[in-house]
């Protein structure tokens, strides 16, 4: 078959060189430079359409890492969250310290790398390490947040890191990220709330209980799916339990503790005061809000030592307490002479802090006996907080501003389902307290991360959303 001569033609200094074909094959150029001093080899053929894009590229594309904090969500927001927690000094001081103690095998991959994916793996909730490996395989573009060129690491890899970071003391960069934060918010820990929830062992305790040997058992609230064959409000479960102090307005965690099941809630509320006035020197809140289980005189008392205001809710009385004695209602009110009628509240005297209640004016069996009689006792009776603490409070339990205050401790129940359903904080697959405290110190970190891409960005009104896509 007859085929026309090859044609030659030079652009951009490319001499470029057309095939003929037969028809129905594909068309290919042949590449070779305009000046050669030396006889150039076989000619390698490319199709047409990648030589004419690399004669003629296209225009660069915008990278999404150099977004910065403009983006709100995606990949430019887990970029620069990932940046935020790599330049804390103390992840730069263990960055530092394993780059200086590493064997000279082959190289590895880099710490910060290998940082950066234990954050993403937490800020994507993905509980098992294959599967934050299947992503990486799936989305190039997560390998270059993490700064991986040339491989992903395998599962024993991350394991060696996670060992490592055990060692890490992260409540140091948890204590940097809050002030970072601060900044932004200079009224977090005006006021705080107190709460536990729970965190189930990864052990088998009736296969072998010494899997664990730091779990124990301990009660929970029960889960809502299991209400309709058991109505009983708790149930025992092994593993551990988070003490935390978090921020009541934007729910900004500030301290926590990991100890066993098995402790009482009420003696860890002065650790955990204690604790947070021992990271933040500033640390000194106008009310602390909890609920019964930290209910009690001791609690009280050391609160009002240190300058808070306890809003604590009380137990029911019962017949053997001798909590009220007849003498106040449920909610702290003191009760008229025949001890049925409860007085009427005035106002708190800003002076001395005393109750001022007087007798209700639909009258009692007292002022009934003489109708002469405008009151049964005198007309202002005075009540001194700081004498029963625990009943009545500095803040009266029976007015709307303790109300409105003890509205605000849902934020910490909300903050522990958040941190559960969004940063794997009862998702672990650890043994021993150790490791358990430094998986609360990640799920806390990263979502403090969070909370502050999204004050650096100005979204503040999704402050404690956690979802980053």
């Amino acid at each position: 078959m007859f085929l026309p001569a090859a044609t030659d033609h030079c652009t951009h200094n490319v001499k470029v060189r057309q095939l003929p074909l037969p028809l129905g094959s594909v068309s290919y150029l042949v590449v070779q430079p305009v000046a050669s001093d030396r006889e150039t080899s076989f000619p390698k053929l490319e199709p047409s359409h990648r030589v004419a894009a690399r004669i003629n590229p296209p225009p660069e594309k915008k990278r999404y890492l150099p977004l910065g904090w403009q983006a709100k969500s995606g990949y430019g927001f887990l970029a620069a969250v990932l940046d935020e927690l790599e330049a804390l000094p103390t992840v730069q001081a263990f960055l530092d310290s394993i780059l200086h103690t590493r064997c000279k095998a082959r190289p590895g991959y880099p710490p910060s790398a290998m940082f950066r994916v234990v954050c993403l793996k937490y800020l994507l909730a993905e509980r098992f390490n294959v599967g934050l490996i299947h992503r990486f395989k799936a989305s190039p573009r997560l390998a270059e947040i993490c700064e991986f060129t040339t491989s992903i690491p395998s599962e024993p890899t991350f394991s060696w890191f996670f060992n490592k970071l055990a060692d890490v003391p992260l409540e140091d960069a948890i204590v940097e990220v809050v002030e970072k934060l601060r900044e932004k918010l200079p009224d977090i820990g005006d006021d705080v709330a107190v709460d536990s929830t729970d965190v189930e062992a990864w052990a088998n305790p009736k296969r072998d209980p010494d899997t664990d040997p730091d779990a124990e058992w301990g009660h929970r609230t029960r889960k809502a799916k299991s209400w309709g064959t058991n109505k009983k409000k708790d149930e025992l479960f092994f593993g551990y339990k988070v003490h935390a102090l978090a921020d009541s307005v934007y729910g900004v965690p500030l301290a926590h503790l990991v100890l066993p099941a098995n402790l009482n809630d009420f003696p860890q509320l002065h650790l955990m005061v204690q604790k947070a006035q021992k990271l933040y020197p500033w640390f000194k809140p106008r009310h602390l809000i909890a609920d019964r289980g930290y209910e009690g005189n001791p609690n009280s008392a050391f609160l009002y030592g240190e300058g808070i205001n306890p809003i604590i809710h009380v137990k029911k009385p019962t017949a053997s307490d001798g909590l009220y004695d007849g003498i106040y209602t449920k909610k702290g009110i003191p009760v008229c002479g025949d001890g049925k009628v409860p007085m009427e509240y005035i106002r708190t005297d800003p002076e001395t802090g005393n109750h001022l209640f007087t007798c209700p004016t639909s009258g009692c069996a007292l002022k009934s006996e003489n109708p002469l009689m405008n009151y049964c006792v005198p007309e202002i009776h005075a009540e001194d907080p700081r004498d029963n603490l625990r009943v009545m409070g500095l803040v009266g339990r029976w007015t709307q501003e303790w109300k409105d205050l003890y509205s605000r401790r849902t934020i910490i129940e909300r903050y522990f389902g958040s941190a559960k359903r969004m940063r794997l904080l009862d998702k672990h697959q650890y043994l021993q307290k150790r490791k358990i405290e430094m998986h609360v110190n990640l799920s806390t970190l990263t979502y403090l991360g969070t909370m502050l891409g999204r004050a650096l960005a100005g979204d503040l009104n999704r402050i404690r959303h956690m979802r980053v896509w």
